[in-house]
């Protein structure tokens, strides 16, 4: 047997979790462990045992003309009502009021498709309405001890027909019990073998073909990924080739400055130079004449 919330380790040591974690409302915290799930609507429920799995045809037969070793089996409307009877430990229910006013509210649509919906919906909003009253969606899902999914169920719920519980003794240690009787429109059994070969076989081709098209599109992402990474380094290439003439055009552009710069410079100083010349040259003259002057003089 299984708890609801079971683990297990697997060979890596990891924890597995062995079976879906059921989902309790409130007033469905069942503990105990199981090997099955049942579900209602979305709810799921835990209980002790499931019995009344029975599938029934209801048939005719009729002679028919020309066929004088048989007759003919025919189907006929079933005026049987299948059940399905839940037992679990005693829980205590919760406060129905609202629902109950929300299906005294449904129930008086006179409209008979849409009342029906209204109380599906109904159902589908509390897991106490959809174990006790009807219409259900249910499912019954059966685990084996390597954790996999052997059978599966299904069934159209009606509601809750009977309920019954354990005796009262104060000298029993044992769990109050009670027991759900539910009619149903029919039990499904739904297969749950492994995939059929020709089915494996095309799903084989289809993942072949996805393989295919996804290395065919990595490898285009790869080319892709490729040619921006080259038109990246082009682009590269030429920011840096920009900088560099920048860089020359810079550098010629002090080398002029100082050029010039220099050239000034030595203007400056050959001007300098034949100030001081003309200046010496005009003293000199200035010396002579005096010279001649004081000369005449004599």
């Amino acid at each position: 047997m299984l708890g609801i919330n079971a683990y297990a380790k697997s060979e890596s040591g990891e924890a597995v979790h062995i079976i879906p974690q059921a989902r309790i409302s409130a007033m469905d915290c069942a503990f105990y462990p199981f090997s099955f799930i049942v579900m209602l609507n979305e709810f799921t429920f835990g209980f002790q045992s499931v019995s009344g799995f029975s599938i029934e045809k209801s048939v005719d037969y009729i002679s028919e003309g020309g066929v004088n070793d048989h007759e003919i089996m025919v189907g006929r409307p079933s005026y049987e009502h299948p059940t399905l009877t839940f037992r679990r430990g005693m829980i205590m229910r919760s406060p129905t009021i609202l629902s109950q006013v929300a299906r005294a509210a449904a129930a008086a649509i006179p409209v008979n498709m849409v009342r029906q919906q209204a109380l599906l919906r109904l159902n589908m909003l509390d897991p106490q309405e959809s174990l006790d009253s009807g219409p259900s969606l249910g499912t019954i899902q059966v685990f084996n001890r390597e954790r996999k999914l052997r059978a599966l169920y299904s069934f159209f719920s009606l509601g809750t027909i009977s309920w019954r519980a354990d005796d009262l003794d104060a000298t029993s240690g044992s769990i109050l019990c009670e027991e759900f009787t539910v009619a149903h429109t029919g039990l499904i059994r739904h297969p749950v073998d492994p995939v059929p070969p020709i089915a494996r076989s095309i799903m084989s081709l289809v993942s072949d073909a996805e393989t295919l098209s996804n290395a065919q599109s990595a490898s285009s992402r790869a080319e892709e990924i490729e040619e921006r990474r080259k038109a990246a380094e082009e682009l590269k290439r030429k920011k840096e080739e920009e900088l560099a003439l920048i860089r020359k055009k810079r550098e010629e552009e002090k080398e002029l400055e100082k050029e010039k710069k220099e050239k000034e410079r030595l203007e400056e100083e050959r001007a300098k130079k034949e100030e001081e010349l003309r200046r010496s040259r005009e003293e000199g003259q200035e010396d002579s004449n005096e010279e001649a002057a004081e000369t005449e003089e004599i």
